[in-house]
């Protein structure tokens, strides 16, 4: 049984909207899925430093603080995936710079949960939802 490790970080804005990209459909992971910024962890990279570079590396942009927000298990094409999740507020000085993926956008959570997205994304931005809406009392 093949097992990976993968980190993402859900960057949301003022407005409770999410930053989701879409992969391309020779994307070797969920082709012409939408998800967060993210990637495969190098070696024995810890999960955070994965997603500073991945999101400078597809989007130019530099999380800040990242936080821990969930440790998630899923199945992707016969892969077993550990998925860390982040979450940070969106810093508006950077403008995010598109280098890898099809497309980005803003969306509610509402909204993100329409687009095609994998089942184990869909748990993930439910819990979201909750901490946004936490954030915002």
């Amino acid at each position: 049984m093949t097992e990976r490790t993968a980190a993402a970080l859900c960057v949301y804005d003022k407005e409770g909207r999410v930053l989701m990209q879409h992969h391309p459909e020779d994307a070797p992971v969920l082709p012409n899925y939408w998800g967060f910024f993210g990637g495969m962890v190098d070696g024995d990279e810890p999960p955070e430093q994965t997603v500073r570079r991945e999101l400078y590396e597809k989007a130019g942009y530099r999380p800040h603080k990242p936080v821990f927000f969930v440790k998630e298990k899923s199945m992707v094409g016969g892969v077993h995936v550990l998925t860390y999740i982040f979450v940070e507020g969106y810093d508006e000085s950077q403008p995010i710079i598109l280098r890898h993926g099809q497309a980005y956008g803003w969306f509610t959570v509402a909204d993100a949960l329409k687009l095609d997205i994998s089942p184990a994304r869909g748990r993930t931005l439910r819990k979201i939802r909750r901490h946004l809406q936490n954030l915002s009392r």
